[in-house]
């Protein structure tokens, strides 16, 4: 579970992190490569503080290599790590926006109600529609 950070607001902050020695990071399948300061990664929690500067492989030649992490989740914890918060990144148009063909059971999970929702919309929509936009009486 990670803690609370510790921001990088003063000189002497700064400083402590950016002499600590930097960790090379291999992440996903991909295997991008990341350089972070160990001391940002040591503070986040015991695992990894063990992790680093343990006496483990990893912290002896100072590179991790994690194929099963999702770049991107990668990246928020480095955020979070620098900065003690992240932020989601924005969805892709491309994932949100279904092409033509597509139907509900091709559709990730997140988009199905929707499209059901628009599916199904019938005689509830038209007199909520009639009702409280149009001033018609059901």
């Amino acid at each position: 579970m990670l803690g609370k950070r510790k921001r990088l607001d003063t000189f002497e902050d700064l400083d402590e992190a950016i002499q600590s020695r930097n960790i090379k990071f291999i992440v996903g399948p991909e295997k991008k490569e990341y350089t972070v300061h160990e001391s940002r990664f040591t503070s986040l929690s015991s695992p990894l503080r063990a992790l680093l500067t343990g006496g483990f492989q990893e912290s002896k030649e100072g590179k991790v290599i994690w194929g099963d992490t999702n770049p991107v989740t990668f990246v928020l914890l480095v955020q979070y790590a620098y900065n003690g918060d992240y932020s989601l990144p924005a969805p892709d148009e491309d994932d949100e926006t279904p092409e033509d063909g597509d139907t509900a059971g091709k559709l990730p999970r997140s988009m199905k109600g929707y499209f059901n929702a628009a599916k199904h919309r019938g005689s509830q929509h038209g007199f909520v529609n009639d009702k409280f936009f149009l001033g018609q009486s059901p």
